[in-house]
This record gives structure tokens, sequence and C-alpha cells, in this order.
């Protein structure tokens, strides 16, 4: 973009637009532009063995240029991604992945939701839903094209859009995905997110999706990642049977083995909201939400409830003492516990204890800054 300027996508006032650490951004709208795209997809086909990609037009700015706004009639003031500028280079990628493997699975990302929309839905901002006409729009997409759904806002802790058992899909390849349990969740990477993950699974297959995705970032070695993959697993059918998708029957079945026994899972579960509770940053955290319109990085209330019912809004005026005291009682309660287990079930409960004497410390000290 450096070189050509008049290759790159403008703001509102007509300057190119800067993105830190991605630079620059190219204007969807010029045909120089897309013919790249489509080389560069060719030259990967040619290099590497691709059975697939996932393509993205980019969740962080939209172009104002006479040529983009005339293609979309200005719909999406302020927004972060345009409707309009996704279905002629899916469709292109499509092409040149479909050219080089028949078999390839094209999966075109939306960023929104198919859920029903709710009156805070903005669209072109990450996890609104598409109305039904808006979801026609990619109609315009080849038929086994696989369309990729962000549904963060679709499923607990306390949904803001509604999910019914019945949706219009405009194509019948379809992925549901939600981001918790990652690095773009404010209940951090290590998040407890199992009833979230298995809530979409199970609506997924209720509602006839045929695909699901979570983030995979962190080793299973970490107990909390290691429950979210199962549930996904089980809940997929790849897993413990489960063809109903109970949860209580994922814990009794698959976790509180795990965990040492009836009940323990749930009881391990406790104590890490708990401190995790304590440990988050819920000012600034409250404070990012108001400033903020990427919904993956919100976090739930109601998540903290599992916890200590009712700590979360005590936490707020908690004191560093305070915290530093409550952690240290539940790293004591652990510690109790794995000094009776062996194996696999010492070593989660014995994970959980060394977490909770790391946030002791930050608390005693102020590490964390």
């Amino acid at each position: 973009m450096n070189d050509h300027p008049e290759l790159a996508a403008v703001g509102p006032d007509s300057k190119p637009i800067s993105m830190n650490m991605f630079s620059s951004v190219a204007c969807p709208s010029k045909k120089v532009n897309l013919e790249w795209f489509k080389r560069a997809l060719e030259w990967m086909c040619d290099e590497f063995k691709i059975e697939g990609a996932q393509i993205e037009v980019g969740d962080y700015a939209v172009c104002y240029c006479d040529d983009c706004k005339k293609k979309r009639g200005d719909k999406t003031d302020n927004a972060h991604f345009s409707l309009e500028d996704m279905v002629e280079p899916y469709t292109a990628a499509y092409d040149v992945l479909k050219k080089s493997d028949p078999a390839s699975w094209v999966i075109c990302e939306t960023y929104s939701s198919f859920a029903d929309p709710n009156e805070d839905d903005t669209p072109g901002h990450f996890g609104s839903a598409f109305n039904e006409s808006q979801k026609r729009q990619l109609c315009g997409l080849p038929a086994d094209a696989i369309i990729q759904w962000a549904m963060d806002w679709a499923v607990p802790y306390k949904p803001t859009q509604t999910w019914p058992d019945t949706v219009y899909l405009p194509r019948k390849n379809n992925i549901s995905r939600i981001h918790h349990g990652s690095q773009h969740s404010m209940n951090s990477i290590d998040e407890w997110a199992v009833s979230t993950i298995g809530d979409m699974v199970k609506k997924s297959r209720i509602c006839g999706v045929n695909g699901v995705s979570i983030f995979g970032e962190e080793s299973p070695a970490s107990p909390p990642n290691e429950a979210n993959y199962l549930v996904f697993s089980e809940f997929s059918g790849c897993g413990t049977p489960n063809p109903n998708c109970d949860l209580d029957l994922f814990f009794s079945q698959t976790l509180d083995p795990l965990y040492g026994g009836a009940g323990m899972a749930k009881e391990w579960r406790r104590m890490y909201i708990t401190a995790h509770t304590l440990r988050m940053d819920i000012k600034n955290n409250l404070r990012l939400i108001n400033e903020s319109s990427m919904a993956p990085f919100y976090f739930h209330h109601n998540y903290y409830e599992i916890g200590e019912p009712g700590l979360f809004e005590k936490a707020i005026g908690m004191s560093p003492d305070e915290k530093q005291k409550l952690t240290l009682k539940l790293a004591h309660e652990a510690r109790s516990i794995s000094k009776e287990l062996s194996g696999e079930s010492c070593r989660r409960w014995a994970w959980l204890e060394n977490w909770l004497w790391r946030a002791e410390y930050i608390h005693r000290t102020g590490a964390n800054g």
C-alpha cells in the first residue's frame, strides 16, 4: 500500500486506513487488489497441498472510497466490516481453491450470528446478528461454500440473542463458533467454558448446523481447557456417548472420574472460578466493555456465579488483603484434597493449588502492577 496508495482503503476522512500491526488495508472494490488476492491463493495452492482454507475480509475496518460507498449504499457507518464486501472475494477464493482441488473446504467468515437479532445488534459489529434479508445476500456465494458464524452472544452465560430451534441459513454447510476459553475472551485463555461450549454444540445439533468450532490454543494439560475440549468432543458425538448432550451426565460420567469421584469436578470448578473472580481486574474490564464493540472480548457476569454466588459484586470493593486471605484459604483446601489422591486426579488438583498460590502471591505483593 505504501507503493500504491491509490489501492488502499480509506476512512471517512478520505485518508488511508492505518491499523498498527495490520499496517494498511486494501480497498475491496479495486479489481487490482482482487487479482493480487487470487494470484496469492494460486501460488499457495501450487506450492502446498491445500485441502481447504478459511477466508476472511477483515473485521477491523471498512473502506469509504466512492466505489465502496456506492456498492454498499453507505450502510455501514462506523462499522468494523461490511457484508457487501464479502461475496466477491469469497467467491474468487472459492474458484481458486476448487480449481486446485474440487474437494477443498472453503470456509467463509461472517463475523456475525445467525440467531434472532435484538435491539442492540448493530450491523458491522462483531457478533451482531444478521436478519433474514442480510442472510439472503450470502446466497450469492456458491451453494457448497461453508459459512462460519460467530455465536458468542447466543449462548450462556446470560445470552443476549435468541437462538431458536429453527433458523434460516442461506447455504447448507455452516459452522457455529465461539471464542470462549481463548485469548479472545475477557474470562481468559484458561476460562472454564464447559457449559458455554456444550450449549453451542447442543444448539447447533438441534437446529441442523453441520459444523462447530472452538479455539484450541492451550494444552489439555491445563484442566479448564481439557474440560472444554472434552465437552466439545462428547457433545459432538466423538467422545463418550451422550446423545442428548446432557451436561449433568457429562460431569458424572466424564469429569468426576478425572477429579477423584462424585461431585469433585464441580467442587474443582467452584474453587477455580472463585479464585478467578478475585484475580480478575473487574473495574478495568467493565471500562473496556463500555468502550468496545467487540463482543467476544466481553465477559459475562453470570459466569462468576458458578464460583461463589454474589462474589462478583463483592470483589469489586474488596482490598488486596481480603482477596489474598480468601485465595489462601482456597489453596489450603486444594492441598487437603490433592494429598488424598494419586495419579492424574492428584495432578489436576495440584495444578489448581499451584494456580491458587500464584494468585495469592499477586494479591499479597501487587506483582501484577
